[in-house]
This record gives C-alpha cells, sequence and structure tokens, in this order.
C-alpha cells in the first residue's frame, strides 16, 4: 500500500544567530534508505547522537542514498533534517512557543544558502508510514502558495497573517490527499508516484511569493510523493500517534458578566465537548455544552454562568476514527453582574400560618428553585425535602433578587415535637446551589408566641399577646381571668378571636391597686385543645397628687411595652 511523504519548504533569513546557550540533549537521528530490492520500502535505522538543544547535525553520508528526516520520539521533541547528496548539513531548531501541548513548534533555517533558481533549492521532508503528516510552522510571510507546477496549471495563493503558527495536516487515501490548513481543507487531488522528482509536476506548498529568489532568502516546497511504504495493516508498520491537545484548553474571560470562552487545538480534526459546574463541596452535577463538526481549532462560549464564583471544566474531543480524549480539570471565574455575589440574602425564616401549617421563607440573589429540608430535632436520619420551583423576582437596593416561600401543611408534623430544618436555593441549570446555615428548629405547639403583657392606663388595663395558632373563634375562644390581689373571686372577661393577634380589655379597675391575671385559649389545629398562662400581676397607678396615671401620660409607642414579634419562630409576618 502506498504511503505519503510530505516534503515541506520552509522560508529562511540567511544570517542566523544562534542561542547564547544551549542545553545538550540525545535525540533519536532515523535516515531513509533503500534496504529493498524494489527500492520502495523505510530502513528505520537508529542513531543516538548527543548535540545542543538548538542543532541537529544530520548525516553521515555514505550510508546508502541517504535521506535524514524528523520523527516525533516520545519525549515530544522534533528532530529536523535535510535532505543533501553531498555533505552533511547543519539546522537550527527552536522552541518558538513553550505552551505548544502535545509537541513542539518549529522553525528551520540553513545559515548561508540562497536560492537563484529552482534547480538548486533545498528539501525539508517528514516522513509517514501511516500516510498521514502534520506539523506547525510559524509563516514568515503573509502568503502561502499552492500550485500544481508549471505543468500543472498555476498557483492558488492564500493570505495568512504573518508570523502566525498554522497547522497543516495531509493525508492520502485510495480517493487522494487532501490538505488541511487550520484544520480547513484547502485542497485535494490525486499523485502520480515518481521515480525522480521533477519541478514541474509536484503537488506544492510554499512559504512567501513564488518565483521570488533573493539573495536574503531562498524558497524550497512541500509536496507529495509515493514511495510505496509501509501500508497500515502490514507488518512492522508503526502506529500512527493518537490524536492529542497541541494547545489548551485555556479559557479567557470576557468583559461581558456571566461568561467564559474555552479555547483549545487538536492534533486531528474532532467535535467538541466542555464540562462545567461550580467548584463547590459537595460536588454539584457536570452540566455539558456540545458541538457537532470535526476542526482542529475550537472555541465554545459558555453563557448564563454565575458571576464571581469559580467554575471547574474540562473538555472533552472525538476524533474521525471514534476516539475520544479529555483533559485535565481547571478552573475559570466569570465577571460578575453588578458586583453582586449569588448567596441567599435575607432569612431564612420559619413562621405558623395559623392554620397548623409552616411558612419558610429566605431571598437569593439570583434565580434559582426552592427547597426546605427538615427533621425531627436530635434524629440523624434522613431530611424530609420539600420542593417549589417558583419564586418571585423583586428589587431591593437597586439590584433583582427572589423570593422564595414554601409552605408546608400542619399534617406533616407531630404535636410538641422540635424540628431542625434549613433551606437551600439552587440556580437555573444547577451550576449555583446555597444552603442556609444549619442549627435552625422551631417547636410545633401550641404556644404564647409574644406576651401576654398587661397595659394598665387609669382604670382599665390592656392584656396583649400572640399565639402559634390561630384561637378558635369560639365565644370563649380567648378567656382573660384577673383579680384584686387578696380577692377570692376571679373576674372574667371572653373574646371570640379567631386569629393570632389578640388584645383584651380589663375596666371598671381600681386606682392604685394591685392585679393578678391569667389568659386561657383554645384553637381548632388537630392535636391541641387550650393554652393556658401562668398567672401574672400587672398594678395600676396614681400621681402622688392624687391623679390617676392614664395612657395620655406616655409618649404612645416609646414606652409601650408591647415589643412587636421579630424572632425566627413566631407567626407570619411581611418580608421586608
Amino acid at each position: 500500500m502506498k504511503s505519503a511523504i510530505l516534503i515541506c519548504a520552509l522560508l529562511a533569513v540567511v544570517a542566523v544567530a544562534l542561542p547564547a546557550s544551549a542545553q545538550t540533549n540525545t535525540w533519536d537521528i532515523y535516515w531513509l534508505g533503500n534496504d529493498k530490492p524494489e527500492n520502495s520500502a523505510f530502513a528505520w535505522d537508529t542513531g543516538k547522537v548527543t548535540m545542543p538543544s538548538n542543532q541537529v547535525t544530520v548525516g553521515p553520508a555514505n550510508i546508502g542514498n541517504p535521506y535524514p528526516f524528523a520523527r516525533t520520539v516520545a519525549t515530544g521533541e522534533v528532530n529536523v533534517y535535510d535532505k543533501d547528496t553531498g555533505a552533511t548539513q547543519t539546522f537550527y531548531r527552536q522552541r518558538l512557543n513553550p505552551d505548544y501541548e502535545g509537541g513542539v513548534t518549529i522553525e528551520t533555517r540553513i545559515e548561508g544558502r540562497y536560492a537563484t533558481s529552482t534547480s538548486n533549492l533545498k528539501v525539508a521532508r517528514i516522513a509517514s508510514k501511516r500516510g498521514v503528516v502534520e506539523v506547525a510552522w510559524n509563516i514568515p510571510q503573509g502568503q502561502i502558495l499552492i500550485t500544481k507546477g508549471t505543468a500543472g496549471g498555476g498557483n492558488v495563493i492564500l493570505n495568512y497573517p504573518a508570523g502566525v503558527y498554522h497547522t497543516f495536516r495531509l493525508t492520502e487515501d485510495s480517493t487522494g490527499f487532501k490538505l488541511w490548513i487550520d484544520g480547513e481543507l484547502k485542497k485535494t487531488g490525486t499523485v502520480a508516484a515518481y521515480s525522480s522528482e521533477p519541478a514541474d509536476d509536484r503537488n506544492e506548498i510554499g512559504f512567501g511569493e513564488l518565483g521570488t529568489f533573493k539573495v536574503e532568502y531562498f524558497v524550497d516546497y512541500c509536496y507529495i510523493e509515493l514511495t510505496g511504504a509501509y501500508g497500515p495493516s502490514d507488518p512492522g508498520a508503526p502506529q500512527l500517534p493518537s490524536t492529542y491537545f497541541v494547545r489548551g484548553p485555556v479559557a479567557t474571560i470576557p468583559s461581558a458578566a456571566n461568561q467564559a470562552v474555552i479555547t483549545w487545538v487538536t492534533s486531528a480534526p474532532c467535535n467538541r465537548r466542555v464540562y462545567y459546574r461550580l467548584k463547590r463541596t459537595p460536588a454539584p452535577p457536570w452540566s455539558e455544552y456540545s458541538e457537532g463538526g470535526m476542526n482542529v481549532n475550537h472555541s465554545v462560549t459558555l453563557n448564563n454562568l454565575i458571576g464571581g464564583l469559580t467554575y471547574e471544566y474540562y473538555v472533552s474531543c472525538t476524533d474521525e476514527s471514534g476516539n475520544t480524549i479529555e483533559s485535565g480539570i481547571k478552573e475559570f471565574t466569570p465577571n460578575a453582574e453588578m458586583h453582586i455575589l449569588p448567596g441567599i440574602s435575607w432569612g431564612p425564616r420559619a413562621d405558623s400560618m395559623g392554620d397548623g401549617s409552616m411558612k419558610f421563607t429566605w431571598r437569593a440573589t439570583v434565580k434559582s428553585d426552592s427547597y426546605v429540608y427538615y427533621r425531627e430535632a436530635g434524629n440523624s436520619g434522613s431530611w424530609t425535602e420539600v420542593y417549589d420551583p417558583t419564586y418571585i423576582e423583586r428589587w431591593e437596593d437597586g439590584n433583582l433578587s427572589t423570593l422564595h416561600v414554601i409552605t408546608i401543611p400542619g399534617s406533616a408534623f407531630t404535636p410538641g415535637k422540635t424540628y431542625e430544618w434549613y433551606c437551600r436555593s439552587v440556580s437555573e441549570g444547577s451550576i449555583w446551589g446555597e444552603d442556609s446555615a444549619s442549627g435552625e428548629r422551631f417547636t410545633y405547639d401550641f404556644k404564647f408566641v409574644d406576651g401576654p403583657y398587661a397595659i394598665a392606663s387609669g382604670t382599665s388595663c390592656n392584656i396583649d399577646f400572640k399565639t402559634f395558632f390561630n384561637t378558635d373563634g369560639s365565644t370563649d375562644a380567648v378567656t382573660v381571668k384577673y383579680r384584686m390581689l387578696g380577692s377570692p373571686t376571679w373576674n372574667t372577661v371572653t373574646q371570640a378571636d379567631t386569629g393570632m393577634d389578640h388584645r383584651v380589655q380589663l375596666t371598671g379597675l381600681t386606682v392604685p391597686a394591685q392585679y393578678e391575671y391569667q389568659v386561657i385559649c383554645k384553637t381548632a389545629v388537630p392535636g391541641f385543645s387550650t393554652l393556658t398562662s401562668e398567672v401574672l400581676n400587672f398594678e395600676t397607678y396614681q400621681y402622688p397628687g392624687g391623679s390617676v396615671l392614664t395612657n395620655g401620660d406616655f409618649e404612645t409607642g416609646s414606652l409601650d411595652p408591647w415589643v412587636p414579634f421579630g424572632a425566627n419562630i413566631g407567626v407570619a409576618q411581611d418580608c421586608p
């Protein structure tokens, strides 16, 4: 089976300054020889040569018809070579881009040579036994020429940015050859096998201007020459290297908020997938972004991220042969919108609704689903989860926030038990989530949430209090018993209250005097009956001059002993 040899042309400057220092490495050097009678096979003669890392001396010339060439070795280094039938030649190699992952970027130059015509051009070769060759070159000028030669009918001139690295990939199969430049198919055709190397009938790639031969430049050509090398299934044929990441992946953060751009380059055309998630403990599930289409240059833009938080990501690619490669896990942090970080911005709080149900309320800075988890306090078992995907958007201090409310019916709770709980917000796509602080508790019981308080004013006194549940609305739903200290007889006031906020007014009191009182309430919530306070006291007052102290002598509100309920567990109230 035929194989392809990529014969690469390089535009080179005559004067080349070597680096000031050179590290000594040992490289594998291979020669292409004629070891079979049909003069159509590769000979893999291997020699170990120690040389400076910026210089390769190729030879010796006395090996039969030597064609020294480069091969990528296990370390990722690339040997640079030249064909010269007369003498040993010296080439210089530089690692121009240290971030070129999985291989190297090379530039070759020959010192002291120039081209005056096509008859004495030097040829640099890279050989493959599998019909696939790939290498990246820095383009010194702004043009790449693809031509069939003078006999082939002219040139194709492609404009590329000068000084930029480009990837060239050459494939050959039964349909002919294909030339890919930067992942795009640029030329196809068929090639005949030649016993010699005619200048006019080659498929060529040149760098620079074709036909421009100046003293300070020389031009070599890139062309395909079929040689009758090993086929993919022939004994002794080397394995084609697996697809690898040439560069990247690298995350670039645009100036716009909540975005990231992931770019990378593969050694062969692949599709592209990016997996990403917030960097949290425990880790949330991966989100996937995928695109079809085969290419070597890849760019994926991730939108609707949560700015200001760190993400983990990795990329996965599948080549034309079905082989999949994956990168390692890396990180990026997108810009935040209006400098507002995602999180729970207010709450949470748990409130009784009065009818036995419990309402859990909090705010978050992003649009997110709502979860409440609860269990009996002291129980190390699993949590009960209640989920609600709805939220209410509101503006808070000029920033959009979301209000989250979950109501759990009373049938979920056991009378008299204490429960621990927490809430969770999870943003759309599960890319962000946050739990409230643990340790929040409430006791599910018919009890006084606040009070009772006695506020005397002249000959009357108001008894104020709040209950955890609604009273039942019967004629004696709320009862206050009171009597003057030392009296054997209780006076009684009843009210048909139905809510949780209560005020009972006692009138006709003696001034000054001391009283004791007790509050009794009834509720319709299943599992409960009556609620009775302890016996409390209040006192009516009189000024030294004999006048009665009335409520008007207080600054209303400032000295009022009634303090509105503000604890975490209590009756339902409006959120701030």
